[in-house]
């Protein structure tokens, strides 16, 4: 008898047969499902069903223009071409290409679980109609109920956004995005509460955004969103050849959605960022922007009225050619032919932009092609309550004069309340003082008032035999932070 024939097999191999055989059926399943499902499944004969439960999910039109493959890797996915999403007549999403990763064990026993999601060469549309209605929601439904979702990978590449406001005529669109998400979740319920609903962390890197005459290039920021509260923090972008850098939350959990913006612009351009506003000129420089607000509400009114918080626009070292306004103020007297408020344009221009100075020609400041002006320092802080913009210090000071302004400005009703613009001197006395009032669009410039001589000499004189009289007062108009000029 041979020894081979006797003996026993040790204890553990048994086990590890069995573990090896059965190891052996999962990965042959593994290989023969997919290639079976690709062999022979005819995938696009689900297409009709497919696309019918999409739009019932979603509420809206949901067509699948291509055929639909299945593709075998590392695991199973189904890949769908042209994907369209419509409703009410117009383009909400389409995409070129959607893969949808499906987990194989699920799928082996007739279920479908997705492990991962990927969109290539996106387009989304968001319209807001002269209604208030948008193009993804349908007036009058009810809401619906959302699935419980829960996705670890989702990926979308050569992403564009676009955004039309037909009432106000507001253009947004942002381009060239990829966008990686690291989780995405719903915990489900009703579609009105989508914001509480949603769980998402995810990080946004576009190439350009444009919106008006706004450019920004490499924007970048991770988002997050739980409960209710989103996130965006960092934002960074490249705006008026400056680096702009900031923060946006959005709080979703009440029935009134709140905001807080909190965004600066070091070193933009002066003269790219004035063309945004219509003030039209040579000027050469670089200015700080910065802001706080905190908003609240749905409709635009109500955001405006609800505004709280800081504007400040900050710089020095400008030049403006095309006028020295240091000749012209001291030639106003004789020639009447220079507004305050034109030099105002640079106050002005920051914080409230073409909202503001659409309805008034600034650029007559920088038609006069006669000499240069050197800004030596520029301030404008405003305090921003409830729509109400008021100056807080708001000054330029120029190689010979101060000029500054004060006063408050409507933005809601788009009205100039007791606004005015100063030459002031030494002790922040106005000289010469033109105040401006009424609608944005229809402003009412009243002539300057000289409060003072401007003569050159006599305004040293003045201000010298002033200075020996303690009791020679005035009512003061600027006291902030831009001192005057020496000399």
């Amino acid at each position: 008898m041979r020894v081979a024939d006797t003996a026993e097999l040790p204890p553990m191999t048994k086990p590890v047969k069995i573990f090896l055989v059965t190891l052996g059926t999962l990965v042959g399943i593994a290989i023969l499902v997919p290639v079976a499902l690709y062999l022979f499944v005819d995938i696009n004969d689900y297409k009709p069903k497919l696309e019918a439960a999409a739009s019932g999910v979603s509420g809206m039109q949901v067509t699948l223009g291509g055929k639909m493959h299945i593709v075998v890797s590392t695991g199973v996915s189904v890949r769908f071409t042209d994907v369209r999403v419509h409703n009410r007549g117009s383009n909400f999403v389409d995409a070129g290409n959607v893969d949808v990763g499906l987990e194989l064990w699920p799928l082996i026993h007739g279920k479908v679980s997705v492990n991962a999601l990927s969109l290539q060469h996106v387009n989304v549309s968001v319209e807001r109609e002269r209604d208030g209605t948008f193009n993804f929601r349908n007036p009058g439904t009810r809401p619906g109920s959302l699935p419980a979702i829960q996705l670890a990978d989702i990926s979308i590449s050569d992403a564009k956004f676009h955004y039309l406001d037909k009432r106000s005529g507001t253009r947004i669109n942002i381009g060239a995005c990829d966008i990686h998400v690291d989780h995405a979740g719903l915990v489900g319920g009703s579609s009105a509460d989508l914001m509480q609903a949603l769980s998402l962390k995810t990080h946004v890197d576009c190439a350009k955004l444009q919106t008006g005459n706004v450019a920004a290039t490499g924007l970048s920021f991770p988002l997050t969103a739980d409960a209710g509260l989103v996130k965006a923090n960092p934002i960074t972008m490249n705006v008026f050849d400056g680096h702009g850098s900031g923060s946006v939350r959005g709080d979703f959990s009440d029935e009134s959605p709140a905001y807080v913006v909190d965004f600066s612009i070091s070193g933009l351009d002066v003269d790219k960022f004035l063309r945004t506003v219509a003030v039209h000129g040579n000027v050469n420089g670089a200015l700080n922007l910065s802001t706080r607000i905190s908003l609240s509400g749905a409709a635009s009114k109500q955001l405006l009225r609800s505004a709280d918080g800081t504007i400040s626009l900050h710089g020095g070292d400008l030049t403006v050619s095309g006028i020295n306004l240091d000749d012209a103020i001291s030639k106003f007297k004789t020639s009447q032919r220079f507004n305050l408020v034109d030099a105002g344009a640079f106050l002005f221009a920051g914080p409230f932009g073409l909202a503001v100075t659409k309805g008034y020609d600034f650029a007559s400041i920088t038609q006069a092609a006669n000499g240069n002006t050197r800004i030596r320092k520029l301030v404008s802080d405003w305090r921003v309550q409830h729509g109400m913009v008021s100056a807080r210090d708001v000054a330029m000071a120029t190689a010979k004069n101060r000029i500054a302004v004060k006063g408050t400005v409507d933005l809601v009703n788009k009205r100039y309340e007791g606004v005015a613009i100063a030459v002031v001197d030494a002790r922040g006395c106005a000289l010469v003082r033109q105040r401006i009032h009424g609608s944005f669009a229809h402003p009412v410039i009243e002539q300057p008032r000289v409060l003072q001589s401007l003569a050159g000499p006599a305004i040293k004189l003045f201000d010298k035999a002033r200075d020996l009289l303690p009791h020679d007062k005035c009512d003061v108009f600027y006291a902030g932070s831009v001192a005057a000029p020496r000399g």
